[in-house]
């Protein structure tokens, strides 16, 4: 059975959202923020620690996202 375990406030009316291929990421585009943020998932529970949030720019249908080593 599922519970709640607790609650991550995020962009302006979230559109999307979903966790990069490690599991270790979530990240959460607003339709109205034209912003998208990525989260750390973080112990047991998955709570989120935000790493960081990103201007895109209006009317985006899409984007892609490529992890890089910096």
């Amino acid at each position: 059975m599922l519970s709640k375990e607790g609650f991550q406030p995020t962009e302006t009316q979230p559109r999307g959202f979903n966790v990069d291929h490690s599991g270790k990421y979530l990240i959460a585009a607003g339709q109205k923020s034209h912003h998208i943020s990525v989260y750390e998932i973080v112990g047991e529970q998955g709570l989120l620690h935000e790493k960081g949030r990103y201007a895109v720019g209006q009317d985006q249908c899409g984007w892609w996202l490529t992890h890089t080593n910096r």
